[in-house]
């Protein structure tokens, strides 16, 4: 009862958000376009963001550690990533408003031992971001190399995800019969390779590397927003949980907002 309740409060501010943010220049684009099925892979024009300086890495639990990339690093990478004018297409294709750089986190996950397999550590079990809306975005980087050996993300289209959770799946362990007739999507590659994901729609799990194997990617949590623009606390939150229910969030944060030529 909770979850339906949940659920219905998130499709209606998802709405909301869509109808008060609209831009007036993009009015009429609002279509699926490259996020059809809630994903796309993009090319490597993005070679260069994820290039930082020497990163600290916090201890978040014993298989989790968050590396906290320098201010003027981050802040550079953030405003490459809105400013590149086909991520800003591709958003404005699909939901016809601006989008607002909420969050960062760069991870490195380790290899969990098969007997805590079945526990939660980091996001390592199947799972939709239940709160944020369905035009939450995320945008994925990896800074190295990624083969099924490091444990890479791994979701199912929104096609795939809606029919799994008919059966009534949530969260948790995916029982084969679930997912039965759904391949789901491997987020391998080279460095650099980068992948937009609607995280509401798509169930996904962080995969779990083997023995003696890690994994680092970098993740940008998008939102719609008034105009284009970011938090200014990017730096300072990169060691906090995810941030959650963006819109409300966003009232009580200072932004810097971005102007394009187109």
């Amino acid at each position: 009862m909770l979850n339906t309740i949940a659920d219905a409060a998130l499709k209606v501010m998802g709405a909301v958000e869509l109808a008060a943010y609209r831009d007036r220049k993009s009015r009429g684009r609002a279509v699926p376009g490259k996020l059809e099925r809630g994903f796309h892979y993009l090319d490597d024009r993005v070679a260069g963001y994820a290039k930082f300086g020497p990163v600290e890495a916090v201890q978040r639990n014993e298989y989790l550690q968050n590396l906290i990339v320098p201010e003027a690093d981050l802040l550079a990478t953030v405003e490459r990533v809105l400013g590149d004018a086909d991520i800003r297409n591709i958003l404005l294709d699909r939901f016809g408003t601006p989008f607002s750089l909420d969050y960062f986190v760069f991870n490195r996950t380790l290899s969990i031992p098969a007997e805590k397999s079945s526990e939660g550590h980091y996001a390592n079990l199947w799972h939709i971001d239940t709160l944020l809306t369905e035009n939450c975005v995320k945008l994925f980087i990896l800074p190295h190399a990624i083969s099924a050996d490091e444990g890479p993300l791994e979701f199912f289209d929104s096609n795939a995800t809606a029919q799994i959770r008919k059966s009534g799946f949530r969260r948790g362990l995916l029982p084969a019969e679930a997912s039965q007739g759904h391949a789901s999507n491997r987020f391998t590659g080279a460095i650099s390779r980068a992948a937009l994901v609607q995280p509401r729609l798509c169930l996904h799990r962080a995969g779990v590397p083997v023995a003696g194997r890690h994994r680092e990617q970098m993740m940008f949590q998008l939102n719609p927003s008034p105009r284009w623009r970011y938090a200014k606390d990017l730096f300072a939150r990169q060691s906090e949980r995810e941030i959650t229910l963006p819109s409300v969030n966003s009232l009580f944060r200072a932004q810097k907002v971005m102007t394009f030529a187109n």
